[in-house]
């Protein structure tokens, strides 16, 4: 796959603004988890600014946890059951293994030798990452990120469904 490396300043900053994209939207899932579980906690007064800015910090605690969190309360609240539930774990997970990939891998960016309809040359952001099984696998970031936005809209619009039914109790 691989012909020719480029290094530039065009280039990093693209490669920046894609890792950005990724970071940001993942980040805004997460505080979609972090107000869900503050919903149903319903704390008040001391307690609630507790909850809100140490208990649920991300220093603190981290997106798994929160994670396993809203998995355990929804066990009891059915919010999600079956294939749905199948669904937004396989998704919700895929997003942050995505989200460490672009936060965590360093981007290159390949010019292989094709060339587009004009005959300028086709540059691909490469995403590359090892795999838990110790595999090595490169990822063409554009494609990572098509994969990423939509299981993003998937999963941010069950997190705002049950949102809105908290909201309604």
């Amino acid at each position: 796959m691989v012909k020719k490396i480029i290094i530039s300043k065009k280039g990093v900053d693209i490669g920046n603004q894609k890792i950005g994209h990724v970071v940001g939207h993942f980040n805004h899932i997460e505080r979609l988890l972090k107000l869900l579980l503050i919903f149903y906690i319903e704390p008040s007064g001391t307690k609630k600014e507790f909850v809100e800015e140490i208990l649920l910090n991300n220093s603190i605690l981290n997106f798994s946890s929160k994670l396993k969190l809203f998995l355990n309360i929804n066990q009891e609240e059915k919010w999600l059951k079956g294939k749905n539930l199948d669904e937004f774990n396989k998704n919700i997970l895929s997003l942050n293994n995505i989200r460490n990939s672009f936060a965590h891998a360093e981007i290159k960016i390949y010019v292989p030798a094709e060339r587009g309809k004009n005959g300028e040359p086709i540059t691909h952001y490469i995403v590359d990452n090892f795999k838990n099984d110790g595999t090595f696998k490169e990822h063409i970031a554009d494609e990572l990120i098509i994969e990423f936005n939509n299981k993003y809209f998937s999963v941010e619009q069950t997190i705002l469904r049950i949102l809105h039914q908290l909201d309604k109790q």
